[in-house]
């Protein structure tokens, strides 16, 4: 017997360290072929079948959350649509009054998904205190924040070109942010 490199054996999908003199005869790699094909397909359908049932639980679990949420008519007087569907946040709303800094409230299916304020580098390298942020659902009480991420853009971005930190207050989940975005993109 002679051991042969595995560079030698690429065309096999079994790959063994000892083979006999010469490779094995095509018929035998076309079986080898099948056989393994049959293997990941018996292995791949039902990770695929779950993969799909997850996208519709989480489909399921974001219109729950959403139900959940104010919808756009407790925004405040004057706030308005500023911006289209941004992945991971929702479409832009807020008061042109009030921009650059916010509150800009994320919209996702007419829900309110997210709190928005931006602020400064400076700001935060001078020590510049920003009390009191709090959102205003007419009245209503603020729904219960899910997680916080806390962004820093180096060079802005169009609506706040300087250097500054985006604060989200998401109200969503991470996972039903997810499946917003798969259902916006379709």
């Amino acid at each position: 017997m002679k051991i042969v490199s595995k560079s030698l054996l690429k065309d096999h999908i079994m790959l063994p360290t000892r083979i006999h003199r010469c490779p094995a005869p095509e018929r035998h790699r076309r079986a080898l072929s099948r056989r393994a094909a049959r293997k990941l397909l018996a292995t791949a359908l039902p990770v695929a079948l779950a993969m799909g049932a997850t996208s519709v639980a989480s489909a399921a679990s974001l219109k729950a959350e959403l139900s959940q949420l104010p919808r756009t008519e407790a925004l405040p007087a004057g706030v308005v649509k500023v911006s289209p569907y941004v992945p991971g946040m929702g479409e832009h709303w807020a008061n042109p009054a009030n921009l650059p800094f916010g509150p800009i409230y994320c919209v996702v299916d007419g829900h309110i998904a997210c709190m928005e304020y931006m602020i400064s580098q400076k700001d935060f390298a001078e020590g510049v205190s920003h009390n009191n942020l709090v959102p205003w659902f007419d009245g209503k009480r603020q729904p219960a924040i899910n997680h916080i991420d806390i962004g820093f853009e180096a060079n802005g971005h169009p609506g706040y070109e300087i250097p500054h930190y985006d604060i989200h207050m998401y109200f969503l989940s991470p996972e039903a942010r997810q499946a917003a975005d798969k259902l916006a993109m379709k």
